[in-house]
């Protein structure tokens, strides 16, 4: 294993555009991956993102672009857990290597597993590797990766990038602050043609999950509309309070039980949510990353602040209420037409009539796209 991959040629694509973003920046050539004339037929990528759950889902349409790019190619991701128990359901990869999480480990398993992912990633030989995130780890495995084409954003200090072992490092200071955007100016530059399919779209689950969730879903009523709460970070909290007025709004407005989803870090504010609310809503409550997505896969609108699993909604592209800090919209909160923010300064600033209005205008946009047939 060489941790000192041979340098690469920069070279103008023969046929691909260059990147529009960034003036007279050449991108990167697939001209020299096997099988280019037949979608990279016998090409090896590896995409490497090395973030927590919420930032690895925001870059999945980016990613997905690799698949778009090269339909025959053999690709590959490298992530931690558990974003990977939805990447194995997904129908454009071949395949998930799995990096274990050192934080928060007790024993020396994890550091083990971790130098195997090394022997993985050599043996794949990728012929192509990108990175979408500077993290230490990311780095580490793009330059051990030894493709003779890589891309990923750099950091001035790193000494990965100083050394010049990469075909294409894009400096961070001209990416943008918006993640969405930043993980699609690298797919540019690794010469990936555009995709506009939301990244988690086509997910597919097991028949126990797709049951699981159904079962969730029976008091459900036919108008879906699901509020994922947050009780991580204080920040990114809406006011308890708020929830409760919302679905006693929502139960007058349209005569249907919202679905209420916490996860493990809400233990404390489910029981709450039901002894306010009682038959009110459909509790889901702490369920594995798999039913999660079912479930959102099958709301009509999802309101949800800026978490994980609100971007996981984005991801399967359904129509959402966004309510989030003022200084987040910017950076996290997903884009596209199917998207409306509410946000302020502080969170407890926004009140439940301002979400009432865009869950309407949200409600009445698909009812007539549904009716139209464009939906």
């Amino acid at each position: 294993m060489s941790l000192i991959p041979r340098k690469s040629e920069i070279l103008i694509p023969e046929s691909f555009p260059k990147p529009g973003y960034a003036g007279d920046e050449p991108g990167v050539t697939l001209s020299r991956l096997p099988g280019i004339q037949d979608g990279g037929r016998g090409a090896r990528v590896l995409l490497i993102h090395t973030g927590h759950l919420g930032d690895t889902v925001m870059a999945l349409a980016a990613m997905r672009r690799a698949r778009a790019t090269l339909p025959n190619a053999d690709i590959r991701a490298l992530v931690i857990p558990p974003v990977d128990q939805l990447l194995r359901a997904c129908d454009w990869l071949d395949d998930v290597i799995v990096l274990p999480r050192l934080s928060a480990a007790r024993s020396p398993m994890p550091y083990l597993k971790w130098l195997g992912v090394f022997g993985q990633v050599t043996a794949f030989r990728p012929h192509l590797s990108v990175s979408y995130v500077p993290d230490p780890e990311g780095q580490v495995f793009l330059a051990a990766s030894a493709a003779p084409i890589r891309v990923g954003p750099a950091k001035g200090h790193n000494w990965i990038y100083t050394r010049a072992w990469m075909t294409h490092a894009l400096g961070w200071q001209v990416l943008s602050p918006s993640r969405f955007e930043r993980y699609e100016k690298i797919a540019d530059h690794a010469g990936f043609i555009t995709s506009n399919r939301p990244g988690l779209e086509g997910l597919k689950v097991d028949q126990d999950v797709a049951e699981g969730a159904e079962q969730l879903l029976q008091d459900a009523d036919l108008l879906k509309i699901t509020l994922l709460i947050s009780g991580s970070k204080a920040e990114k909290c809406w006011p308890l309070e708020s929830y409760v007025s919302l679905v006693r709004l929502l139960s007058i407005t349209y005569g249907m039980k919202p679905i209420l989803v916490t996860g493990p870090t809400e233990k404390s504010i489910a029981p709450k949510l039901r002894s306010q609310l009682g038959d009110k809503a459909v509790f889901v409550d702490n369920q594995p990353l798999p039913v999660l997505a079912q479930v959102l896969k099958a709301s009509d609108l999802v309101v949800s602040v800026d978490s994980g699993p609100g971007h996981i909604a984005a991801a399967l592209g359904r129509p959402m209420v966004y309510i989030a800090p003022t200084k987040n919209v910017t950076g996290f909160v997903p884009t596209g037409e199917r998207i409306r923010v509410v946000n302020a300064t502080r969170l407890s600033d926004i009140n439940v009539e301002q979400v009432m209005s865009e869950i309407e205008a949200s409600i009445a946009r698909v009812s007539t796209l549904q009716t139209s047939g464009t939906e």
